[in-house]
């Protein structure tokens, strides 16, 4: 018989492994983006032509006479006598290039720094009521089908949620399983290519109100985890936790 005070604290390690991770992959980030921004700068045309300026002012009789050359050839995007190619971002980190994060200051300056690393950290598609309840204990993520997988990759989420009864008409996901549409099917597409590498599930709370049937794939559509519910149920937070990702 297992220990439950062993298994609660095996639980809680997990979480603050993941806590840890997230944190780490934050920094990550921000240091590449704030890598990537400066190899941009130093190859700007402006930067160059600032300092080609600042260069003739200091010394006018020389400067000056070469400066209509070197602006020209600035011009034409060749670079001027002496100069050399900007590194690469890869070449200034020696990392491999990733996805492409987009927005990634802006969650880091507003998102990550406030956000309470001791609550789990919940995404995908809710009903209002769902998502109030969650909020209460989880901080919630909503996905929109035009930007989820980047959103998840950002989050790094302990689990996404998409609850059945956000999947009816009148919700961004509406009709998801309906296989005329696509832009739908395309989009959890892209949450599960972001979530397999996190090794987060992608989880499915079967809650379809019986006045609004989804449609009959949505529990087919390869979800790491489907758990029934009674109609307008909303999820249980340890069970979502307990998921897993196949």
């Amino acid at each position: 018989m297992s220990d439950p005070t062993g298994q609660e604290e095996i639980q809680r390690l997990r979480q603050q492994l993941r806590r840890r991770e997230r944190e780490l992959r934050d920094r990550d980030r921000l240091l590449r983006q704030t890598q990537e921004r400066l190899v941009a700068l130093e190859a700007s045309t402006a930067l160059r032509v600032g300092r080609r300026l600042a260069a003739a002012a200091r010394k006018p009789a020389k400067g000056l006479i070469g400066l209509p050359r070197d602006l020209y050839k600035m011009a034409k995007g060749r670079s001027t006598a002496g100069r050399t190619a900007a590194p690469s971002v890869t070449d200034v980190t020696g990392w491999p290039r990733l996805r492409t994060e987009v927005g990634q200051d802006e969650r880091m300056l507003f998102g990550a720094g406030l956000r309470r690393h001791d609550r789990p950290v919940i995404a995908g598609a809710f009903t209002a009521g769902t998502r109030a309840a969650l909020a209460a204990h989880a901080e919630v993520v909503p996905l929109r089908p035009y930007d989820a997988g980047v959103v998840v990759d950002q989050c790094d989420p302990d689990v996404v949620v998409f609850e059945a009864a956000a999947c009816v008409a009148g919700h961004p996901w509406a009709y998801l399983g309906d296989p005329a549409m696509l832009d739908r099917q395309r989009a959890l597409r892209d949450v599960r290519e972001a979530a397999r590498p996190l090794n987060r599930p992608v989880v499915l709370w079967n809650n379809a109100p019986d006045a609004s049937p989804v449609a009959p794939a949505l529990p087919l559509l390869g979800w790491d985890a489907v758990h029934d519910a009674e109609p307008g149920e909303a999820p249980a937070l340890d069970t979502l936790i307990r998921s897993e990702a196949r």
